[in-house]
């Protein structure tokens, strides 16, 4: 008879479209004391999800399976998970949790068949392996159709000292192909991937430029780039600059452009003075990004999970905003190239070579 028992359920069942629901699965070890009761041990489930559910951007995966591990590490995005290595004594159970999304409006049955879960027996009875006594199947009722944004970035360097680099490079990745791209690319996405006739004490211009090419608009978003070693960020790059962003007048080391036009551009100060966009995190200060809310920074090599360190600098700017003026509380999704001009902008800053 098979000595494991799995249930799941959807907290909640019914969400609508781009809601998060937490989805737990619990294990349960049926065997009892005096009845050939004992440890089941590398116990293994996989849960694949529906169509159109996937794991949410900030899983949040938990469990109080002892030793039970995700493997692999669960990042937002994925279509299925596995919990392994853990075991459960006679007559006891635990549970794993993850944050799901999902987007498309229907009624979504989540199964995880008998064929997904494995344990092995206590070595009293033969030590073979055992499986659960049913599949686990949990309902979730998903109200409403929330197509998601998709903003994409393309990284240049687009000035060095006095000069303006000019000319659009193609990168090895896609994104800068996309065809919603402002035309001409020479000019929304103008600049050089790399150069090397840079010395020390050269002033650097970095550009990162954005896109939504999603299916629907972005808010919050927030852009944060590491300064590169062995350069310093140059906080009074934009000095005398105008219009600013409604902070101080002076400190101004970031540029940001939500739209195609000049006239859609304003100058940000490093220092934290809201309503203005940017920010500077200097590392001679000990200062780090928040880990969790609207003030967090995605680790770029990891971006389920937060920057927790500052060696050279963060910049850091806050796209949109719903005060301050102007207030900008949306990134439209593009249609076509360059439209809706606000589809598209950039945040610049620069730094000097050490």
């Amino acid at each position: 008879m098979p000595a494991l028992n799995i249930t799941k359920a959807f907290d909640p069942s019914s969400i609508a479209g781009g809601q998060i629901s937490r989805l737990t699965i619990t294990v349960q070890n049926r065997q009892i004391s005096g009845d050939l009761g004992g440890p089941l041990s590398n116990i293994r489930f996989t849960d694949a999800l529906p169509a159109n559910i996937r794991v949410a951007g900030t899983p949040n995966a938990t469990t109080t399976c002892t030793n039970g591990v995700f493997n692999p590490v669960l990042v937002g995005g994925e279509t299925s998970f596995t919990l392994q290595g853990f075991d459960l004594p006679f007559n006891t159970s635990c549970t794993a949790a993850i944050n799901v999304i999902a987007n498309i409006q229907g009624t979504y049955v989540n199964t995880i068949p008998v064929a997904n879960v494995e344990a092995t027996l206590q070595t009293s009875i033969g030590g073979g392996k055992t499986t659960s006594n049913g599949p686990a199947t949990a309902t979730l009722d998903v109200t409403s159709t929330v197509l998601p944004p998709e903003v994409i970035l393309v990284k240049r360097i687009t000035r060095i000292n006095n000069t303006d680099i000019t000319g659009f490079v193609d990168g090895p990745g896609t994104e800068d192909n996309d065809a919603r791209w402002p035309n001409p690319t020479t000019d929304s996405l103008r600049g050089a991937i790399s150069q090397t006739n840079v010395r020390p004490q050269d002033e650097v211009e970095y550009t990162i430029y954005y896109l939504n090419r999603g299916q629907s608009s972005a808010g919050g978003l927030r852009i944060c780039d590491p300064i590169p070693a062995n350069t310093s960020y140059v906080a009074s790059a934009f000095n005398g600059s105008t219009p600013t962003d409604g902070g101080l007048p002076a400190d101004l080391g970031i540029a940001l452009q939500t739209g195609t036009t000049v006239g859609d551009r304003r100058f940000l100060t490093g220092v934290n003075d809201a309503p203005d966009r940017g920010r500077y995190y200097d590392p001679a200060l000990g200062e780090v990004p928040a880990a969790t809310g609207s003030e967090r920074c995605a680790d770029p090599n990891n971006p389920s999970a937060s920057l927790t360190s500052n060696p050279n600098g963060i910049v850091a700017v806050n796209v949109t905003r719903t005060t301050g003026t102007p207030t900008f509380p949306l990134v439209p999704n593009a249609t076509g190239a360059g439209n809706p001009p606000t589809s598209y902008g950039f945040v610049r800053f620069r730094v000097r070579v050490r």
